[in-house]
Protein backbone atom coordinates (compact mmCIF):
# COMPACT_ATOMS: atom_id res chain seq x y z
CA UNK A 1 0.00 0.00 0.00
CA UNK A 2 2.41 2.41 0.64
CA UNK A 3 4.52 1.66 -2.46
CA UNK A 4 1.72 3.02 -4.57
CA UNK A 5 0.76 5.84 -2.45
CA UNK A 6 4.51 6.43 -2.79
CA UNK A 7 4.20 5.25 -6.92
CA UNK A 8 0.73 7.63 -6.72
CA UNK A 9 1.95 10.85 -4.84
CA UNK A 10 5.72 11.40 -5.10
CA UNK A 11 6.85 9.43 -8.08
CA UNK A 12 4.57 11.96 -10.24
CA UNK A 13 5.18 15.17 -12.44
CA UNK A 14 2.10 17.07 -10.67
CA UNK A 15 1.66 16.21 -7.10
CA UNK A 16 -1.40 16.24 -4.81
CA UNK A 17 -1.92 19.43 -2.49
CA UNK A 18 -3.92 17.42 -0.34
CA UNK A 19 -3.57 13.19 0.78
CA UNK A 20 -5.94 11.90 3.32
CA UNK A 21 -5.43 8.51 4.72
CA UNK A 22 -8.52 6.37 5.36
CA UNK A 23 -7.98 4.08 8.31
CA UNK A 24 -11.90 3.18 9.12
CA UNK A 25 -11.01 -0.22 7.98
CA UNK A 26 -7.78 -0.24 10.13
CA UNK A 27 -8.82 -1.53 14.10
CA UNK A 28 -4.71 -2.00 14.77
CA UNK A 29 -1.11 -1.01 13.36
CA UNK A 30 2.06 -1.86 14.06
CA UNK A 31 5.02 -0.54 14.89
CA UNK A 32 6.85 -1.37 11.80
CA UNK A 33 3.43 -0.15 9.86
CA UNK A 34 3.98 3.50 11.81
CA UNK A 35 7.53 3.56 10.82
CA UNK A 36 6.76 3.37 6.97
CA UNK A 37 4.14 5.53 7.64
CA UNK A 38 5.70 8.03 9.27
CA UNK A 39 8.29 7.89 6.45
CA UNK A 40 5.85 8.66 3.76
CA UNK A 41 3.69 10.76 5.41
CA UNK A 42 6.92 13.04 6.28
CA UNK A 43 8.08 12.78 2.93
CA UNK A 44 4.74 14.12 1.43
CA UNK A 45 5.20 17.12 3.71
CA UNK A 46 8.15 18.01 2.31
CA UNK A 47 6.89 17.70 -1.21
CA UNK A 48 4.49 20.40 -0.18
CA UNK A 49 1.49 18.12 0.67
CA UNK A 50 -1.05 18.40 3.16
CA UNK A 51 -1.93 15.04 4.85
CA UNK A 52 -4.46 14.75 6.62
CA UNK A 53 -6.48 11.37 8.27
CA UNK A 54 -9.71 10.17 8.18
CA UNK A 55 -11.58 7.37 10.42
CA UNK A 56 -9.07 6.19 12.75
CA UNK A 57 -10.04 3.39 15.54
CA UNK A 58 -9.62 4.76 19.19
CA UNK A 59 -6.76 1.49 19.11
CA UNK A 60 -4.60 2.94 16.37
CA UNK A 61 -4.73 6.58 17.47
CA UNK A 62 -3.84 5.96 21.16
CA UNK A 63 -1.39 3.21 19.76
CA UNK A 64 0.47 6.06 17.21
CA UNK A 65 0.25 8.58 20.46
CA UNK A 66 2.29 6.54 22.76
CA UNK A 67 4.84 6.11 19.99
CA UNK A 68 4.96 9.94 19.77
CA UNK A 69 5.19 9.75 16.12
CA UNK A 70 5.06 13.64 15.28
CA UNK A 71 4.45 12.77 11.24
CA UNK A 72 1.63 10.90 12.20
CA UNK A 73 0.46 13.86 15.20
CA UNK A 74 -2.80 13.87 12.88
CA UNK A 75 -3.93 10.74 13.96
CA UNK A 76 -4.41 11.81 17.39
CA UNK A 77 -8.02 13.96 16.54
CA UNK A 78 -8.90 12.73 13.20
CA UNK A 79 -11.79 13.59 10.70
CA UNK A 80 -14.78 11.65 11.62
CA UNK A 81 -14.54 10.81 7.30
CA UNK A 82 -12.92 11.17 4.15
CA UNK A 83 -15.88 13.34 2.48
CA UNK A 84 -15.28 15.63 6.13
CA UNK A 85 -11.64 15.81 5.65
CA UNK A 86 -11.95 17.29 2.11
CA UNK A 87 -11.88 21.05 1.80
CA UNK A 88 -14.74 22.72 0.39
CA UNK A 89 -14.83 22.83 -3.58
CA UNK A 90 -14.08 26.55 -4.67
CA UNK A 91 -17.21 28.76 -5.05
CA UNK A 92 -19.47 27.21 -2.46
CA UNK A 93 -20.67 28.08 0.10
CA UNK A 94 -21.34 25.49 2.88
Amino acid sequence: MLTQLRECTLDVDDRPRLVVLDFSCTPEIDVTAVTALAGVVAQLRTAGTEVRSAGAHASVRDYVQRLGRDELAALADPFPSVADALPEPEGRTP
